[in-house]
This record gives C-alpha cells, sequence and structure tokens, in this order.
C-alpha cells in the first residue's frame, strides 16, 4: 500500500473527539488529510518530504553516523582500548560507513556532500591526536583514506553503471532510457555527467560494456588520481603543507598512521600539518616583539 494511502488511513481512524477538535478549528478532513501528507515520512529511515529533499535524508545520515562513531569511541573508552590504526579502520568500516553510506546512490547527488566528512574528520583527529585547526588536507594524506564526500560519489557512479547493464524490462531503466531519449533535465543525471567529468571519464552512457568489477577498477583509479591532484593543490597553496609534498612524491611513503606511540604519532601529524606548538608558531600569536631565546 502506497505511503500516502497509509497516511489517509491513519487520519481516518482518527477518535471521534481528535476528528471534532481539527473540524471545530475550522478545517476540513481533506485539510488534515493535506497536513499529515506535507509531514515528513520516515521510509526505513530516510526522511521523505513532499518535494523529496534530498538534504534532509542526508542530514539524518550525518546524524546516524554520528551516533554510531560515538558508540564505538565510548566502548572503546570503557574497556580502556587503544586500537592501532588497521583495527580502527576495520572497526570505522564495519560500524560508521555502512550507516553513513546507506541509500547514498540517492541523496549523494547533493552539493553538499562535504557534511559526511566531518564524521570522518573526527574519527581521524581522535586517532592522529590533533586538534580541530589541523588541516583537513593534511588529515586526509595521513590517513590515505578515501575522503566520505567521494566515497559517496563513488556509489552513486557504480549504482549507475548497474542500472545501464540491466535489461529494459526494469522499470527503473525505463525511466533512464525515456530520460536520456528525451534529453530531460533531471538533477540525479545531471550531478552523475558531473561527477564523470571531474573524475574524467568518458561519456556516462559508454560504460555498459564494461563489467561491473572492471568498472569499479576503472573508477578507483581516476579517483585515486583526482584526490593526488587535490591534495597536490591544496598543499602547494599553502607554505605550512610543504612537509607533506614530499610525503606524495614518494611512491611508498612512511605515514604517522604507522607510529604506535600515541605522542610520537601526535607529534609528527602536528608537524606535518603545521599546527605544532613551536616556538616559531607560539610568537606569532602574542603582539610582544619576539626575541631568540638562545641569544
Amino acid at each position: 500500500m502506497p505511503w500516502w494511502l497509509t497516511t489517509q488511513s491513519q487520519v481516518c481512524c482518527m477518535s471521534g473527539l481528535e476528528r471534532s477538535r481539527e473540524l471545530t478549528a475550522g478545517l476540513q478532513l481533506k485539510d488534515v488529510v493535506w497536513r499529515w501528507l506535507k509531514d515528513i515520512y520516515n521510509y526505513l529511515s530516510l526522511p521523505i518530504t513532499e518535494h523529496l529533499d534530498l538534504f534532509k535524508m542526508m542530514e539524518e545520515r550525518v546524524a546516524s553516523s554520528n551516533r554510531a562513531l560515538s558508540t564505538l569511541i565510548c566502548k572503546c573508552k570503557c574497556r580502556d582500548i587503544k586500537p592501532q590504526f588497521v583495527l580502527l579502520s576495520k572497526l570505522y568500516n564495519t560500524l560508521v560507513t555502512p550507516v553513513m553510506d546507506y541509500e547514498a546512490e540517492v541523496w549523494g547527488v547533493r552539493s553538499l556532500e562535504r557534511r559526511v566528512d566531518k564524521v570522518q574528520n573526527i574519527a581521524l583527529r581522535g586517532f592522529l591526536g590533533v586538534g580541530i585547526h589541523h588541516p583537513i588536507t593534511a588529515l586526509e594524506t595521513e590517513s590515505n583514506w578515501i575522503p566520505a564526500r567521494w566515497r559517496v560519489r563513488m556509489k552513486v557512479v557504480l549504482y549507475w553503471q548497474k542500472l545501464l547493464i540491466r535489461p529494459d524490462s526494469v522499470i527503473v531503466k525505463r525511466v533512464i532510457n525515456c530520460i536520456l531519449a528525451n534529453n530531460i533535465k533531471v538533477e540525479w543525471v545531471s550531478k552523475i555527467v558531473s561527477i564523470f567529468d571531474k573524475l574524467k571519464l568518458e561519456d556516462p552512457t559508454d560504460c555498459k560494456s564494461l563489467s561491473s568489477n572492471e568498472f569499479r577498477t576503472v573508477v578507483f583509479s581516476c579517483l585515486k588520481r583526482e584526490l593526488q591532484s587535490e591534495w597536490k593543490e591544496s598543499i602547494a597553496s599553502s607554505s605550512k603543507l610543504q612537509d607533506l609534498a614530499g610525503l606524495l612524491s614518494i611512491s611508498e611513503p612512511s605515514y604517522s598512521t604507522d607510529i604506535r606511540n600515541r605522542e610520537v604519532r601526535s607529534l609528527i601529524s602536528k608537524i606535518r600539518g603545521g599546527t605544532a606548538r613551536l616556538r616559531v608558531e607560539e610568537g606569532r600569536w602574542s603582539r610582544r616583539e619576539r626575541l631568540c631565546q638562545h641569544c
């Protein structure tokens, strides 16, 4: 049964007292039904509004992943567990990532998908032992994790290729063929085209010849190349991140996430990110005359 019929039945099943209160307020029964239709309807934990606002879906996913991350951190603190980065990655990808990426194929085309990066950055800052002012580029480079915004885009692109290789008898495939044949402007399709352009892939309609595994490999290689270029541009624009430039130029770099000692790992990460409490940095914070302590 469609959800709007369920909503109407809920209104019709109102008690006589509640219905009389609504009618005495000057509202007809159809107005009551319309008011219920405009409310947010949760379908499989996804909020659906009258205009299918994808921003509501994304905000719900961010809030749910925040709760999952908080639960993970609390469990580790209660049991006095200090996991290594490999274990932390497995726990994060098992407990937090599925919650965040749930139905990302639908809401992942939003231009505000950088909000999903906040959850991943919180986890990385806690493990590396850096503050909130630590550059995001340094977090992504040191962890070598795929940013959440790009992971969501990958799911959208892979779902697009999955739709194209499906038979024409599927209803969703019929809708896609109708959109492509009549050149109908749909936000979801136009965003997919922009993602293909950013990854410097071929025409979105020409990916039917590849299998799912082959297409995934191609997308992942293009994504790594795009991330490398993004990180290099961000590092070149900041004088404090020059230490990371050499890290990207090495074929087998040594990341601070490989360090087991938390204090050493935190210090190395802060030095590379330009947020260490060095004298050359603290002197800039005060307005007093900066004098050498050894002279």
